[in-house]
């Protein structure tokens, strides 16, 4: 007899806990944990004098002599986009308002989805974005030392748009593609010089095609690199259609200044594939996403952390809605493969919020897209976007998050996390469970032990059912079938008599 022990049937449950917490989690020889640091576990916050609050579509640049974070914009909580300048230092994990726009003031239009990069103590660059009126391509510079802002008009500079990709690199802004006013997706590929304070269009025949919202990364290698994106035009962004997504991988480097398709995927539509989790594998890739943070490490490996769009269900790729994702991901330069690290690879799903500065992999940030982040001491900063709270409620987010990368060589390896509570409950499952296989081993062994008896004799038989019609039968029948016997019957019965 097949018996499954009653912990098999719960497990699933179990390895969830009682808030979903343990999930799907991993270390890469070493740890990727998150640590919740700052910001509420709702969302929809204002900004305060000491916090920037809840945003999404901001942007920043890393100042590398005064070691802080300059963000710039973003739409806020109350559905209006900003203008304000913060700096968030990595030390003290602090933020201070840096600049806030007066009224008159000569300063950039609140926007969101706008190109930023900057030079170290210098100046920060920011491009186009859009807000509420209008979509935008106006260039400002903000001088750090004066605490000002400067308009840099030029007849050659790009046509307004959003979202475009943007990469920083030697006082170089390089932008690709974007998405106009008209929801026309672009592919134009643009780069403005930091020192010079100019536009320059790049000419390039063989180009990734139109793009906006894409993940971007500078490699180590001097290359650019971009992964997925939408590619097409007139897709209504309020749908959050996956239609128009790619999964293709790109890379641009500056040493022959041509664009190259190093993709391991699905292409257009695609959903994510995890061929063996933990391991580089060419089974292995994201599904088509926009809008995803993104980090390089100290080693050049690329991360990624959610975004909006397909996971690895089946049936989401055309009409279906995106979804707000919360996978993380690394991708090997060298390889040009993909690893699975971490986090639920299916989407809408909440966050897992622990004490504030406490880092495990039991913890991770819900997913998301249009968060800022950036990189600092070899670990990844996440600070607000748009997407799931504690309560699995879509809310523009204020909570700020840091994963700390701890590296030496091997592959990720899976834990599967339980609670003191959980393990005791699988524990006493399977010695009862064992308990009652051997219960009903030897009952049954017994049950087959017990031997057959022979058949009664006629005259036993007929005693028997003598005696059971006086037990059971209180009303004599008037069937007369019933009632009918042989000589035979009544020379036996009468025998029984004399005999009782």
């Amino acid at each position: 007899m097949n018996f499954i022990p009653f912990y098999i049937l719960i497990f699933p449950i179990l390895a969830h806990d009682k808030d979903d917490r343990k999930l799907l989690s991993a270390n890469y020889k070493g740890v990727v944990s998150w640590a919740w640091l700052n910001g509420s576990k709702d969302g929809g916050d204002s900004p305060t004098s000491d916090y920037p609050g809840s945003r999404f579509g901001s942007n920043v640049f890393w100042d590398k002599n005064t070691e802080r974070i300059l963000l710039f914009g973003g739409r806020t909580s109350t559905s209006k986009s900003s203008n304000d300048l913060w700096a968030f230092y990595p030390k003290t994990s602090s933020w201070k308002l840096i600049k806030r726009v007066e009224n008159g003031e000569k300063a950039p239009q609140e926007r969101r989805f706008h190109s930023s990069c900057g030079t170290t103590d210098k100046t920060m660059v920011i491009f186009g974005g859009e807000n509420k009126n209008q979509f935008l391509n106006d260039t400002w510079i903000f001088n750090v030392s004066e605490n000002d802002w400067l308009e840099i008009k030029s007849a050659n500079r790009p046509s307004s748009r959003s979202e475009a990709v943007t990469w920083c690199t030697n006082a170089q802004m390089y932008m690709y593609g974007g998405i106009t006013e008209n929801n026309i997706v672009l592919d134009d590929f643009w780069i403005f010089n930091l020192l010079k304070l100019q536009w320059n269009k790049v000419n390039n025949n063989h180009i990734p095609g139109k793009r906006h919202g894409s993940a971007s990364w500078e490699g180590k290698d001097q290359c650019l690199y971009m992964f997925s994106g939408n590619s097409q035009d007139n897709i209504d962004r309020s749908r959050n259609l996956g239609i128009g997504l790619t999964n293709e991988m790109w890379k641009f480097c500056k040493v022959d200044e041509k664009w190259k398709n190093i993709s391991n995927s699905r292409g257009h539509t695609g959903r994510s594939s995890i061929g063996e989790f933990g391991k580089e594998s060419k089974l292995n890739f994201p599904g088509a996403r926009k809008l995803a943070a993104t980090w390089t490490d100290l080693n050049g490996s690329l991360w990624m952390f959610g975004g909006e769009g397909l996971d690895d269900e089946k049936n989401n790729i055309l009409f279906k809605r995106d979804k707000l994702l919360s996978d993380i991901w690394r991708f090997n330069a060298t390889s040009n493969l993909w690893t699975f690290i971490g986090g639920f690879k299916e989407g809408e799903r909440h966050a897992l919020y622990g004490p504030k500065g406490k880092s495990s992999i039991e913890y991770l940030p819900g997913p998301r897209y249009a968060p800022t982040f950036w990189t600092y001491d070899n670990k990844l900063y996440l600070y607000g976007g748009r997407g799931h709270n504690a309560k699995n409620e879509t809310a523009i987010l204020s909570d700020l998050w840091k994963a700390d990368l701890v590296f030496s060589n091997g592959d990720v390896r899976n834990e599967l996390k339980l609670s003191n509570g959980a393990i005791f409950i699988i524990c006493f499952s399977t010695v009862a469970g064992v308990a009652l296989f051997v219960g009903i081993f030897f009952f049954l062994k017994n049950l087959a032990n017990i031997p057959r008896l022979a058949p009664l004799p006629r005259k036993e038989r007929s005693k028997r059912r003598l005696l059971k019609d006086v037990s059971y039968s209180r009303v004599e029948t008037e069937d007369p079938l019933l009632n009918y016997t042989t000589d035979e019957d009544t020379e036996e019965e009468e025998l029984i008599e004399r005999n009782i």
